[in-house]
């Protein structure tokens, strides 16, 4: 996965997946609010690469600032639980 931050707050996705049948992908895009736009695209030998443009969400948006400030190395995926978003996070010992 790759992430890109908007100036917008938003956030511009990257996956690629095991898989050949788009549909599925797709179908949980577009019943998901929170998805603005999507692209599917078969690469070919059982993968598939999702374009995916997404709402903000306050936590990861606090996080990649900090992530700017201090230039920690955040090592997605960002997992969310009950209890918040858990990242693994590698650095200089002064950035931690």
């Amino acid at each position: 996965m790759a992430l890109e931050w908007q100036r917008d707050g938003t956030y511009a996705l990257l996956y690629r997946l095991a898989g050949d049948d788009a549909e599925p992908l797709e179908a949980v895009f577009a019943d998901r609010a929170d998805v603005y736009d999507y692209d599917v695209i078969d690469g070919g030998d059982g993968q598939l690469f999702a374009f995916v443009h997404v709402g903000e969400r306050e936590t990861l948006s606090e996080l990649l600032a900090i992530a700017e400030r201090y230039a920690p190395l955040l090592d997605p995926p960002f997992r969310y639980t009950d209890r918040g978003v858990r990242v693994a996070v590698a650095g200089t010992e002064a950035a931690l």
